[in-house]
């Protein structure tokens, strides 16, 4: 975004940790970002499925599954959150175009899950 590339330029964000990388992302606590913002948490990737990846490994941090919104997986309630100032980063993903195909495995997963969990597709104690 030019958001982001305004950062790089700027010094505020290292853009050599993000050139030339696949699904890599990183997150920074950055002073000043825009006029009249005191400081934020950035999350930039190398491409958009990289920034995609900054804002699931955000959610988990905080205590949100990906799995809240197709499988019911309770959030869990936090009273404070709090970051810690420089960067992050997971690096590249060893397997590119990381994921799962829960429709690929069945029968052995379904049949799994219905003995376990006594339903054809699971619940949130499946999917957390």
């Amino acid at each position: 975004s030019r958001y982001i590339k305004e950062l790089i330029k700027k010094g505020k964000i290292n853009g050599e940790e993000l050139k030339g990388k696949n699904e890599k992302y990183l997150m920074a606590v950055v002073d000043k970002p825009l006029s009249g913002v005191k400081e934020a948490l950035v999350i930039a990737g190398s491409d958009k499925r990289g920034a995609i990846y900054g804002i699931y490994e955000l959610s988990e941090q905080i205590g949100v599954s990906p799995w809240y919104d197709w499988a019911d997986v309770p959030v869990v309630p936090n009273q404070n959150l709090s970051i810690t100032r420089g960067t992050y980063t997971a690096g590249e993903p060893v397997v590119e175009y990381r994921g799962i195909f829960l429709n690929d495995e069945a029968p052995s997963l379904t049949s799994w899950v219905y003995n376990t969990y006594g339903t054809d597709y699971g619940d949130h104690r499946f999917y957390s």
